[in-house]
């Protein structure tokens, strides 16, 4: 058992360190003024978000871009709260409120109605509870013109507030970030986050997946790996701090579960032999945690070293690369919650993983959603 267990923590040292070295490899994009600066559709899906919406519009016209040269498509998917009037009462000039028809629902039926309304041949997405800062768009207007990238993804973050909850779903998103990153950069994986996404829609025409219609969630998924199967070194991540977009952390661990039971289905879309061995990879060394630790309290005497071993090698790999992520975005202190955060990420995954194999229902703002 010893030289297995060992086998699989080096394994694991030399994952983290080769998704480290991806994602410091990624180089360093500062935005800069574009000439001519490119039109840009800003696409807002959103549901029953009346508690962020206006904070939401607020940074998106707080940016420093010309207002002539953007546009606002707030996309409502028929909320049941008070959404649509508080982004009324914005009085922002450039934007557009449109209402799904009563025969359409959901995210991807949101963005495609966005697109057919859009005014300029370049969209940058978001989310409806996220927060950009103020070269958001400039940061992405920066690599319209350039010919090899046709879609670009950058960093979301969620905001915290010293609690253990927060904390730990930042270090998760900020994990999550550094494998997008270092797929991108190596041009062997693609993933994307669609609340910080950009791309050309005349390019992304036609692009379907056969799988599209099985998920309610995965635009931003089905989308960058399509487009990365036809057109080779056409996706880019946008390493620029200037271009990071913060989200609204989950307030309660139901909700955080709920919210990751969407996000587990997402796991079964890729086609991709990189990304499903790293899920897999992961899932069975969280597994292989539990089961040493289980043996180590069971019998102490002839599995507690190995225990240890395991956990502190496997800490030892993660707080690495957590401080150098959060040192690097400047949220040193969220590692204050390292420890509890790293068991739990342990169940975490589990659930996860044990989500995407047996994928069920779930509620989502209000609504049931296979």
């Amino acid at each position: 058992m010893v030289w297995p267990v060992f086998l699989v923590a080096a394994c694991y040292l030399l994952l983290i360190r080769w998704v480290y070295a991806g994602w410091k490899g990624t180089k360093e994009v500062l935005s800069h003024v574009a000439d001519p600066l490119p039109g840009v559709s800003i696409l807002i899906p959103v549901r029953n978000e009346e508690d962020n919406i206006l904070t939401c519009l607020q940074s998106i016209k707080d940016n420093d871009y010309p207002k002539d040269k953007y546009e606002i498509l707030l996309i409502d998917d028929h909320s049941t709260d008070s959404t649509v009037l508080k982004a009324i009462d914005c009085s922002i000039s450039n934007l557009k409120i449109i209402s799904l028809p009563a025969n359409k629902t959901g995210k991807k039926a949101a963005i495609s109605e966005g697109l057919s309304m859009a005014g300029f041949d370049f969209v940058l997405c978001t989310d409806g509870d996220c927060r950009a800062g103020s070269q958001w768009i400039k940061s992405h207007a920066s690599n319209y013109y350039d010919s090899r990238k046709y879609l670009n993804t950058a960093t979301v973050l969620p905001e915290t507030d010293g609690s253990i909850l927060a904390d730990f779903q930042w270090m998760d998103f900020a994990m999550t970030m550094a494998v997008t990153s270092c797929g991108i950069s190596r041009d062997l994986f693609f993933l994307a986050n669609g609340a910080n996404m950009s791309y050309k829609p005349s390019v992304a025409a036609g692009l379907k997946d056969s799988r599209d219609q099985e998920y309610a969630s995965g635009d931003d998924i089905f989308l960058v790996q399509a487009m990365a199967g036809k057109f080779s070194g056409s996706i880019g991540f946008i390493k620029d701090k200037q271009a990071l977009v913060t989200t609204k952390a989950e307030k309660s661990w139901a909700d955080f579960l709920r919210q990751r039971t969407r996000w587990a289905t997402k796991s079964l879309m890729t086609s991709d032999l990189y990304v499903k061995t790293i899920q897999a990879f992961v899932f069975f060394v969280n597994l292989l945690l539990v089961i040493i630790l289980v043996a180590g309290i069971a019998k102490p005497s002839d599995f507690g070293i190995y225990a240890l071993c395991f956990i502190v090698l496997k800490a030892a790999a993660d707080y690495f690369m957590l401080r150098a992520l959060a040192g690097y975005y400047g949220h040193s202190g969220v590692l204050r919650s390292f420890f509890p955060a790293f068991f739990i990420y342990t169940g975490y995954i589990l659930y996860a993983g044990t989500m995407a194999l047996f994928p069920s229902e779930y509620q989502w703002k209000g609504r049931q959603v296979k």
